[in-house]
């Protein structure tokens, strides 16, 4: 993944050159006094570089992107008492009985406008750093923001996103990426791991983990062993008629 000149402009679209920009990780090795600051502070994707370089040369699946201080504290605090003061509009018709009551959708927030504007400005987050990371040209689309509660006892088997076990496509085949935001740490268990690569993560609070929609990032979530996990996935694709149209007022 070579990136870009560093005096060229940024992917992400912001009006300054990739080395002002993303490109700030990619800079000369930091002076010592540099290198404990970033130790406390570290960069955007301070982790998934870090985690590139420890993959073997040979192994072609795709890094997965993981940015640090995506969100604030208060902004995942305001999300978490969002859902909780809002039990009453868990979504109760899932198909599957698993997800019955454990998801708060956008659309049921009509009467939480800071929690909504939260939830917009992250999508408009997660389009912007899929884009840098993973070199995207087009433009994308959300088909799903929400909020999650995954209790104790709780997980989820290994799967990917727009296909079966099989590789054949799914019901979603139109979602290339994904992205999972965390909103909390008060938790034990609830990692989230990828079979492929043995790799496991259970991200600090305000981080954003993005990946591939297809088998190459096959993946699942460990048992919550302790506490609450409280995360607001989102699916990302270039159609645009599969958009939530909701999100865009």
């Amino acid at each position: 993944m070579k990136p870009p000149p560093r005096d060229a402009p940024c992917p992400c679209g912001a009006a300054r050159t990739f080395a002002e920009c993303h490109g700030r990780d990619l800079a000369a090795p930091p002076s010592a006094a540099a290198s404990a600051t970033r130790s406390i502070a570290p960069g955007r994707f301070s982790s998934v570089l870090s985690a590139m370089r420890a993959l073997p040369p040979t192994d072609a699946t795709p890094p997965v992107m993981v940015v640090e201080g995506f969100l604030s504290d208060a902004e995942c605090e305001a999300l978490v008492a969002c859902f909780e003061r809002n039990t009453d509009r868990l979504d109760a018709t899932a198909a599957d009985p698993y997800w019955r009551a454990r998801l708060l959708y956008y659309q049921a927030l009509a009467h939480e406008p800071e929690a909504r504007a939260i939830m917009r400005r992250a999508r408009d987050g997660f389009h912007r750093e899929l884009r840098a990371f993973y070199r995207i040209d087009e433009a994308l689309y959300a088909d799903t923001v929400h909020l999650v509660r995954w209790r104790e006892g709780q997980s989820m088997a290994p799967h990917a996103d727009n296909a079966r076990d099989d590789g054949t496509p799914n019901e979603f085949p139109w979602r290339r990426w994904a992205t999972v935001l965390y909103l909390n740490e008060a938790y034990e268990g609830g990692e989230l791991y990828f079979p492929r690569t043995g790799r496991a993560m259970r991200p600090r609070r305000g981080t954003l983990v993005g990946f591939h929609g297809g088998p190459e990032h096959t993946h699942g979530v460990r048992t919550v062993l302790r506490g609450v996990r409280y995360t607001m996935p989102a699916w990302h694709g270039t159609d645009a008629t599969k958009r939530d149209r909701d999100l865009d007022g």
